[in-house]
């Protein structure tokens, strides 16, 4: 075997998905790392059976990493929901507020509305009794 070069299928893929490795979790990492020592085995001494472990090994990277990026995608859908669920009980409850305050206010206004009538009335109550006293003697 003289081309000594193979192709990866997870360095294709993070190419293509545009992933930075960094953020790839700690375990997928490792698998690269245990990866590019039979790389680094497979380039000192190419074997078919090297080339098929290493192509192998590269697919099941793929694969972890695949199943890694629509986790992150399920996160943030979930993430996303959760956000416009929060929103709307915060619009829902900043309604519910807002009806609880004005029905608040117009009970408030009602019962001052109440009690000015009253104290008109006892006002007057008292002006006509004191007028009755006076003109009848009472």
């Amino acid at each position: 075997m003289k081309n000594t070069k193979i192709s990866l299928a997870h360095e294709e893929l993070i190419l293509d998905e545009k992933i930075n490795v960094r953020e790839l979790p700690s375990s997928i990492k490792a698998s690269m790392n245990g990866l590019n020592l039979l790389v680094k085995r497979y380039e000192k001494s190419p074997t078919d059976s090297i080339s098929n472990a290493v192509r192998r090994k590269s697919i099941e990277i793929a694969d972890e990493i695949q199943d890694w990026l629509e986790d992150s995608i399920d996160e943030e859908k979930e993430i996303a929901k959760e956000s416009v669920e929060k929103k709307a009980k915060e619009v829902s409850d900043k309604q519910a507020k807002e009806v609880s305050d004005k029905q608040a206010k117009e009970v408030a206004d009602k019962q001052a509305k109440e009690v000015a009538e009253k104290e008109v009335a006892d006002r007057d109550g008292s002006f006509g009794n004191s007028f009755l006293k006076g003109i009848f003697g009472i």
